[in-house]
């Protein structure tokens, strides 16, 4: 049944986001309980934050952004108190250098699971016997372990996910073990960035162990917040009312890109098999258009197809590798974006569960002291339900305590890494553009670099000329022009010259592009063309058609 009175929705207001009302307190009044750090005051995290007033504080914790009185970052008086592993950071760190990939075994299996060899340099930090540490080695399912134990000991961080082992290149290869260091370098950086995670005591554990004997220690039962069948029935509950804006907005934006992420990667799976099966059909055409070459009458023509024919499915593979990197590359990050992202929404989920608790606390507390003045107020006081009472209210007010700590701990840290997580995300995003940039561009300089070897297209006209107009062209006096109409003896050096030319890229093909291609123009390698190759590549936030001719205009052959 309609009815006829009209919303308002200004009669109520039942946003959790709205700006809240802070009472002050009289000077004359006192809180009533004190925090575990001996001060005394409500908590931090219902109170508007403050400007920091030192000048002389770090300036990676500066005010970002200002919701009428409320600010997002903590300040260095609460840094001090709550997260006291972030002041004077620059102190303690822990350098971990990727130096060999090796192998595991040897089976195929043998780098499924790699050994990563690395070094380790402790500044700052006690617990270590050594400042160095040489030839570390440890396998990928330790690495795992370890990431493991991390992220369940330190809630109140967004602990980095461990990326997994690429599958595009031959395992074993160069690419394969570059990839892999390079992969594996970025998470330790970002793990040895981390204030609280360096002084984590298993870190000294994982560098001190013997080779393939590392460990994690038992995990703490009272670090876990919730787990299994309970986590999940808590999780299907509304989220409670969290005063931090900030982070109140930034969960549903992580679940949101690892809800996307997830779809973009499933797409890109399919996008690979349809490019796998278009590359039969296009090597399947051009054996087919091969086949016309019967009703030529010249006996020249034939030679046409032929070479059409080699040229075209050369090129089909060559666009098939292009688009397989293109769709590597892109799974990559984003396998990377939706481990971190899942690791950010359990993090800020065991916040939630974490205030859920403080309230319950909370109530627990009010109604012990409810019991407690009931007892007080007899004429006849029991003196041993008295003590018993107080000593319950007592044991609640401590718990009520801690658990407001932790959540303070837990909202500004998350504070300061959501800020981090989100540069660190942008920075990626560009990181990973400019390198599919560039691939696609020597992809198709590769192509330019074939036509003109093969002599169907004339040099002075190719796309690979852009920005090279004054320099000359060197003429190979060698090379004579296919089609030219000369004798059968120019035909014959035109068609070895060709086949030499197949053979070579054939054979660069089958090596995966680890060969040198052949170069047509060696005096346009001069220091003043790379240098201007490299400041149009460099400033890729301004990829117009002028800096794309001077990529194209590089010196690669």
């Amino acid at each position: 049944m309609s009815t006829t009175v009209p919303y308002d929705p200004e009669d109520f207001d039942n946003n959790p986001f709205s700006e809240q009302v802070i009472k002050t307190v009289d000077a004359g009044k006192q809180p009533k309980y004190s925090n575990p750090q001996g001060g005394q005051g409500q908590s931090s995290i219902t109170s508007p934050f403050r400007l920091p007033t030192d000048s002389n504080q770090e300036p990676s914790y500066h005010i970002t952004t200002k919701v009428e009185n409320e600010l997002v970052m903590p300040t260095e008086t609460e840094i001090r108190r709550f997260i006291p592993e972030r002041f004077n950071q620059n102190r303690r760190s822990i350098c971990l250098v990727i130096t060999d990939i090796e192998k595991n075994g040897t089976d195929s299996s043998a780098f499924k699971n790699p050994v990563i060899k690395f070094d380790a340099f402790i500044k700052g930090l006690n617990g270590f016997r050594k400042n160095s540490y040489k030839d570390i080695r440890r396998t990928y399912k330790e690495l795992e372990s370890f990431a493991k134990y991390l992220n369940i000991n330190n809630i109140e961080v967004f602990v980095p996910g461990l990326p997994s082992i690429p599958t595009l290149y031959n395992m074993g290869s160069p690419e394969f073990k570059s990839s892999v260091s390079k992969l594996l370098q970025e998470w330790m950086n970002r793990i040895t960035k981390n204030p609280i995670l360096i002084k984590d005591h298993d870190f000294v554990l994982f560098l001190e162990t013997n080779d393939f004997s590392y460990s994690p220690t038992k995990t703490m039962s009272q670090s876990i917040v919730a787990t299994g069948l309970r986590r999940k029935t808590l999780k299907q509950l509304a989220p409670p009312f969290d005063a931090c804006r900030r982070l109140a907005e930034f969960r549903p934006l992580v679940k949101s890109l690892y809800i996307v992420s997830q779809k973009l990667v499933s797409l890109l799976e399919r996008i690979g098999k349809l490019d796998k099966n278009m590359n039969g059909l296009y090597s399947i055409f051009y054996r087919q258009l091969r086949e016309l070459s019967m009703v030529e009458v010249e006996e020249d023509m034939p030679r046409l197809w032929t070479k059409l024919e080699k040229v075209m499915q050369l090129f089909n593979e060559l666009d098939l590798m292009k688009r397989l990197s293109y769709n590597s590359a892109l799974n990559e990050c984003l396998l990377l974006v939706i481990r971190d992202s899942f690791t950010i929404k359990e993090s800020l989920t065991n916040r939630h569960l974490l205030m859920r608790e403080l309230s319950q606390a909370k109530d627990s507390a009010r109604k012990k002291f409810e019991q407690v003045q009931k007892l007080k107020s007899k004429p006849i006081i029991d003196t041993l339900k008295a003590d018993e009472a107080s000593q319950s209210l007592e044991a609640v007010v401590a718990l009520e305590k801690e658990l407001e700590f932790k959540v303070d701990r837990l909202t500004y840290n998350m504070l300061i890494e959501s800020e981090e997580y989100l540069n660190y995300f942008t920075e990626t995003v560009r990181t990973l553009f400019r390198t599919l940039a560039y691939q696609q561009i020597q992809f198709e300089r590769k192509k330019l670099a074939l036509l003109a070897n093969a002599k169907l297209i004339d040099v002075s006209h190719s796309l690979h000329r852009l920005g090279r107009e004054s320099l000359p062209l060197r003429k190979d006096p060698n090379r004579i022009e296919a089609w030219s109409g000369g004798s059968s003896s120019r035909n014959s050096t035109a068609d070895a010259s060709f086949e030499r030319d197949m053979q070579e890229y054939e054979t660069y093909l089958d090596n995966d592009f680890d060969t040198v291609l052949p170069v047509l123009n060696p005096s346009a390698q001069s220091s003043k063309k790379k240098v201007s190759t490299q400041s149009a590549g460099n400033n890729l936030t301004e990829f117009n058609a002028k800096n794309a001719a001077n990529l194209l205009g590089g010196t690669t052959f």
